[in-house]
């Protein structure tokens, strides 16, 4: 089956993201776990807020490295996920990220609690050629990024 321009982009975001975590040795760890990894092995670009919410679905907040096992053997481990998540990025940011998703679902009070800019996201939809574009620029950051790291 052909990918999607969705699932193109998504998954030049989460490589990006994985490359964006990684420091300067190639190294990441595990959102859930705390464990290290390098940035491309058996380490997926993990959703908090899971990728069927297309609100957040390419939020940098909502995307962190995260180990295949806890990403699909233990559902994404969302529990430590939140608390890992809460401790790097702060509340306030989490909250954020479970605001789109309340309003998304239709909750005028999370919905009230965004900004303007979060509130247009909440009601514009990419398209096929918005995806494309996304994915383009990703992929070029993420060979840009790659250059950077040792061999």
């Amino acid at each position: 089956m052909k990918a999607t321009s969705r699932q193109k982009c998504l998954q030049a975001f989460q490589k990006l993201r994985r490359l964006q975590e990684a420091d300067e040795n190639g190294w990441i760890r595990c959102i859930s776990s705390n464990r290290p990894y390098k940035w491309n092995d058996r380490v997926d670009g993990g959703h908090y807020i899971p990728r069927d919410c297309r609100v957040t679905e390419l939020e940098p907040d909502n995307v962190f490295p995260q180990s295949v096992e806890d990403n699909w053997h233990k559902k994404g481990n969302p529990a430590q996920y939140r608390i890992n998540l809460i401790e790097k990025i702060g509340l306030a940011r989490v909250l954020r990220l479970e605001n789109m998703q309340s309003a998304d679902h239709g909750s005028d009070i999370a919905y009230n609690r965004l900004s303007n800019n979060d509130k247009i996201k909440v009601v514009q939809r990419k398209n096929n050629s918005e995806y494309d574009t996304l994915a383009k620029e990703y992929r070029k950051e993420c060979r840009r990024l790659e250059h950077e790291l040792p061999i």
